[in-house]
C-alpha cells in the first residue's frame, strides 16, 4: 500500500543542537506528513482527503498545540482526531471516513478529466478493496519510547 511515510520523532537531531522548544518546532514536521498523506488520499478517492486521525491517546502531545483544538479534537481545522489504544502505537491513521461510512459509489476515470461515479454492485471486489485502501493512510512515528 503507498499510503504509508514514515516521521522520526527525533529527526531534529540531525542538524541541530539541543535548544529549548526545537522538539515542539520539529513537530510541526509531523503536520506536513498528515498533508501528505491526505494529499494522496485525495488523488486516490478523488472526493477529498483525510478527514479524520486516529491515534494511540499517548501520542495526543506530539499535535503541536498551534493547530490543535484540544477540546473539540479537532487538528488543523479539518481533521477531526480519535484516540484509540488498541490501535498500533506508533501507526497513525488518516482516513476519509465521510466517504468510507457511505460507500456506495466508485470514481472511474478513463477519459483525462473526466470522473464517472459508477455504484458499488457493478464493479468488481478487487477494485473496491483497491479504492477503499486507497482512502486509508498511515505515518509511522519512529524513534519515540512510549515504554
Amino acid at each position: 500500500m503507498e499510503n504509508i511515510v514514515t516521521w522520526d520523532f527525533m529527526g531534529w537531531k540531525e542538524n541541530n543542537e539541543p535548544e529549548v522548544g526545537l522538539q515542539l518546532k520539529w513537530n510541526k514536521t509531523l503536520l506536513e506528513k498528515f498533508t501528505e498523506i491526505s494529499a494522496q488520499i485525495n488523488r486516490n478517492s478523488m472526493r477529498g482527503g483525510a478527514d479524520t486521525i486516529t491515534m494511540y491517546p499517548a501520542l495526543e502531545g506530539l499535535l503541536h498545540p498551534d493547530y490543535y483544538d484540544e477540546h473539540r479534537k479537532i487538528l488543523m481545522g479539518n481533521y477531526n482526531v480519535v484516540f484509540d489504544d488498541t490501535i498500533d502505537k506508533y501507526a497513525i491513521e488518516l482516513k476519509n471516513f465521510k466517504v468510507l461510512e457511505n460507500l456506495k459509489v466508485i470514481p472511474e476515470s478513463s477519459t483525462l478529466g473526466e470522473v464517472n461515479l459508477k455504484p458499488i454492485d457493478d464493479v468488481p471486489e478487487e477494485q473496491v478493496i483497491e479504492y477503499i485502501e486507497g482512502l486509508i493512510g498511515y505515518v509511522i512515528v519512529e524513534n519515540l519510547n512510549l515504554g
